[in-house]
């Protein structure tokens, strides 16, 4: 089953107070995408797709840094009572741009449940963060960085989820970064 809009407004908004948070740490944001240059993964399906999805990579837009939590997605979240009492796994907390958050969590939604749960949450987390603009770089350089290949996360079925086969995620993961590319500002 998919999430509800009250759970995805939930995820976006304590992301959002992440954000706003005074707390400074004096490590900074470095991407994790290292297929930058390199050929598709022998299972990309569609060659021009990779190279725009490499080309809108290539370019770091300008960002103000905040407080990242930098693996935020639904499985690093506690809930209890239809209510999130805790986030974990803050290794990689820096500072840094927040669309690597949104980003990170974008691509976890999309694979664990299709791009229009991704985009559900991209418009919740705008709600409650209205003057930030999302800017698709940040979902490329995520999605690039989970390659060569991809596989079900086993933590997923833990949270809830079967049947996540790799095939699957392939072809989500293609459509996302389709997705992805299509929505690029042009310039």
């Amino acid at each position: 089953a998919k999430p509800n809009g009250d759970w995805l407004q939930e995820l976006a908004a304590r992301l959002a107070e992440i954000h706003r948070s005074s707390v400074s740490v004096k490590y900074p944001y470095e991407s994790w995408n290292d297929v930058r240059g390199q050929a598709p993964p022998v299972w990309w399906t569609d060659a021009s797709l990779w190279d725009t999805a490499q080309t809108v990579a290539s370019v770091q837009p300008d960002f103000d840094p905040v407080f990242i939590h930098r693996d935020y997605h639904p499985v690093n979240v506690l809930w209890e009572d239809g209510a999130i009492c805790g986030i974990v796994d803050w290794i990689n907390a820096c500072m840094g741009p927040a669309g690597v958050d949104v980003a990170h969590c974008r691509l976890n939604l999309a694979l664990m449940y299709g791009a229009s749960v991704a985009d559900q949450f991209l418009s919740a987390y705008q709600t409650d963060n209205p003057q930030y603009h999302h800017d698709p770089y940040w979902d490329l350089d995520d999605a690039l960085g989970v390659l060569p290949d991809i596989e079900p996360y086993p933590p997923w079925e833990t949270f809830g989820l079967s049947g996540l086969t790799t095939e699957t995620l392939r072809t989500r993961l293609q459509s996302y970064v389709r997705q992805c590319v299509s929505s690029r500002p042009v310039k």
